[in-house]
């Protein structure tokens, strides 16, 4: 049998800036905007990219609970393959893809850095060891025997027996021939760039201030303009190139591969400097809806390249399919980060609920995936049914589970930095 192979939420109450009004948001130009290298006043808390970090992570159920039901074979890099399968669960699979972890990424380097300099280097890793280094070690030693047992309850056929069998296959000890980290890799790729980030910012006040100023003008200006996502996304194309899939590969192995450290490092960087001009986010709204909807023509760029160009050998249709893929995913970083700037920047109860309840939801989706697949394994049922069922059933049971036994207990005050009441608050908060 084979286990997954790879493909939070402080409540930041202060930050150091104030968002323009709407009427000088729409009457500023891009260049006025860009030539602002002193931030604003402190103001509240960023409800437009704690929701859009929340959903990037509610993604994921969407993504894995489809990847049983695609037609395209994953081999080991999934537990288990069902007998009804869809093209469409392949489209879905690899248009988020695309851009829910680079957006994620790119939010935790802005957050990380807001933690940096508000609350100081001790905090900051007290705060990362409580919320993303403690989720991931007790997290793992659960999450990883139960989503092997479940993928191994499918691969032979969701019965009874295969149920005993899945289970004695992981007590007997076996399950450690394939140790992966499975959907945790994220958490321990952020160790890494947190413990980076603090490497380098102590080597920063090396370099004088006006260069420093002067870079983060000049990272400013980028912003911009109509095509500030192209730059990047040449630079994303490079740390492209030595993924031979055509796709930004993300396994779940231990060994953290350098090319996928690198790929998701420039979007953690790209935040990280975000922070320092936040007071270009408004900015972004002016062209989000256009970077959206090209991103989506883009994606259908992509995937006709890598259909056609992915079994071929050489580096031009390799180079192809990897610039269309960074184009992509830049577009939707800086379409996305826009529109959830311009429709939900305002508190709301609901918003705040599922932004909390994200991370709950995501660590332990995954063998509720696993062995609910399983169950329907032997269902003639269509694969959209299927699909439809599972994902439905997982939010479900996530829900419940939070609401009852997170979020007003200790491990809420984990995962959310601090206890919640049960239910919608009155209120947002």
């Amino acid at each position: 049998m084979h286990p997954l192979l790879g493909v939070r939420k402080r409540d930041y109450t202060t930050t150091d800036d104030v968002r323009p009004s709407n009427e000088r948001m729409m009457s500023a130009t891009h260049s006025e905007l860009a030539s602002r290298s002193v931030e604003a006043p402190k103001r509240g808390r960023y409800h437009e990219l704690d929701f859009l970090r929340g959903w990037m992570m509610m993604l994921g159920l969407v993504l894995h609970s489809a990847i049983a039901y695609m037609q395209t074979p994953m081999g080991e890099l999934w537990g288990y393959k069902d007998s009804q399968s869809h093209f469409g669960f392949d489209l879905v699979v690899a248009f988020l893809h695309t851009f829910r972890m680079p957006v994620f990424f790119m939010l935790s380097g802005f957050f990380a850095c807001m933690l940096y300099e508000d609350r100081g280097v001790s905090e900051m890793v007290r705060n990362r060891r409580r919320r993303v280094l403690y989720p991931l070690v007790v997290g793992w030693l659960f999450l990883f025997p139960l989503t092997v047992a479940g993928f191994g309850f499918g691969q032979l056929g969701g019965t009874r027996e295969g149920a005993k069998e899945a289970i004695e296959y992981v007590v007997t000890g076996k399950a450690v021939e394939h140790l992966q980290l499975l959907h945790l890799w994220f958490l321990f790729d952020l160790l890494i760039y947190y413990a980076s980030a603090l490497l380098i910012s102590r080597l920063v006040p090396l370099v004088d201030e006006e260069k420093r100023t002067r870079f983060l003008d000049r990272f400013a200006k980028i912003l911009g303009h109509w095509w500030a996502p192209l730059p990047f996304a040449l630079i994303t194309a490079f740390t492209l190139l030595p993924m031979p899939s055509g796709t930004l590969e993300t396994p779940g192995t231990f060994f953290r591969p350098l090319s996928t450290l690198v790929a998701n490092g420039v979007f953690f960087v790209f935040g990280w400097l975000l922070y320092h001009r936040r007071s270009l986010l408004s900015g972004m709204v002016s062209y989000a809806w256009r970077w959206t909807l090209f991103g989506v023509l883009m994606f259908a760029v992509h995937g006709l390249a890598l259909m056609r160009f992915s079994a071929t050998l050489g580096i031009v249709p390799h180079t192809v399919t990897v610039i269309s893929l960074a184009v992509v995913i830049w577009l939707f970083v800086f379409g996305l980060t826009g529109l959830f700037v311009r429709y939900l920047a305002h508190p709301s109860p609901l918003g705040r609920y599922i932004a909390d309840a994200s991370y709950w939801f995501y660590l332990v989706h995954l063998p509720l995936v696993a062995w609910g697949s399983g169950l329907l394994a032997g269902r003639d049922w269509p694969a959209g049914v299927k699909y439809v069922v599972l994902l439905a059933s997982v939010i479900g049971i996530c829900w419940v589970t939070y609401d009852l036994f997170v979020r007003p207990t200790v491990i809420g005050l984990f995962l959310n930095g601090r206890r919640y009441p049960r239910g919608l608050p009155s209120e947002p908060v």
